[in-house]
């Protein structure tokens, strides 16, 4: 059993790409929702950002 538990690595997923595409992403997201109408600010904007945030998240969580 000891055997198995040293070939458990914790994997990082920063050295994804998929990873790196989805910062670049979230980059791009904030920078449109900046656009947003004024009255969008606290509805499409707050659920945007963080659909976006939640891909890379899931990302991670999957990785490991």
């Amino acid at each position: 059993m000891a055997n198995k538990m040293d070939e458990i690595r914790v994997k990082n997923p920063k050295s994804l790409i998929v990873y790196k595409k989805c910062m670049e992403l979230n980059k791009i997201i904030y920078q449109l929702v900046k656009q947003y109408p004024i009255e969008e600010k606290y509805m499409m904007v707050s659920q945007t950002i963080r659909c976006c945030t939640s891909i890379g998240a899931n990302l991670s969580e999957g990785n490991g």
